[in-house]
């Protein structure tokens, strides 16, 4: 049997980051299908459009918004394939068909990728996590290590320490102080004879690759939780990547 195609990635991006708007709905929900569906995502199915549109309504009344990065059409039209592919063979998901969606067509514009903060899932229970949270970045499987992921987090990461409120001696007290990052790991729990979830687009990321990716962007490893997460028949392991928004 012929192995996968590996990914290769093509030249660099220079996406551009802005907030999400109800016309990025079908296309954000299509990537967002598509880790639900290879693994990388804590959750089984994927988002709908509707869904989108209504949790970006909810974290920008928080300040928080959805952002997304996108690209000019003209910037990757007619190379994306010969860029993208190795191996002769693409992966079957939708992600890659162009368009996403008619918006981007008529924007003049692809969605490469995009980013959501929350605050932390136990906040509404516990007032101690009120300064921490988490941060989930999806990048299209076709686009990912050309910068797309690097610049969304950035981003967001500006717009958090840029928020904060006059404390009692004047100085300002941060709205934030951490920034979590939660995530399937690609080893461990029940998978041993491999991920059957694994995206073939994406080509083998193990562990390791995983780890480098996020101290990339200045975060550290903060704790892994063993076959928590059930997930396509299988226990999976969660990692948790952890920055300071102080230092």
């Amino acid at each position: 049997m012929a192995s996968p195609p590996k990914y290769s990635a093509g030249a660099g991006l220079n996406p551009e980051i802005r907030p999400a708007t109800a016309s990025d709905s079908e296309a954000v929900s299509a990537i967002h299908t598509y880790y639900a569906a290879t693994s990388a995502t804590l959750n089984s199915h994927g988002q709908t459009p509707e869904d989108i549109k209504s949790s970006s309504q909810v974290m920008a009344s928080l300040n928080l918004p959805m952002l997304v990065a996108t690209v000019p059409i003209s910037q990757i039209h007619g190379v994306e394939r010969s860029e993208a592919q190795t191996g002769g063979a693409f992966a079957a998901t939708h992600v890659r068909e162009l368009p996403l969606s008619n918006a981007e067509d008529k924007a003049g514009e692809r969605i490469v990728g995009y980013a959501v903060t929350v605050p932390h899932q136990m906040a509404m229970q516990i007032e101690g996590y009120a300064r921490t949270a988490e941060l989930y970045v999806y990048v299209a499987p076709r686009y990912v290590y050309r910068g797309v992921g690097k610049a969304l987090v950035s981003t967001i990461v500006d717009h958090l320490r840029s928020l904060g409120t006059p404390g009692t001696n004047g100085a300002v007290v941060p709205r934030w102080r951490n920034l979590v990052a939660i995530m399937v790991a690609r080893t461990g729990g029940e998978l041993d004879d491999g991920d059957p979830l694994a995206g073939v687009e994406l080509g083998p990321v193990d562990d390791e690759r995983q780890l480098e990716v996020w101290e990339r962007l200045g975060f550290e490893e903060a704790g892994r939780l063993k076959c928590v997460l059930e997930k396509g028949g299988r226990w999976r392991d969660v990692r948790y990547f952890q920055k300071d928004l102080t230092a």
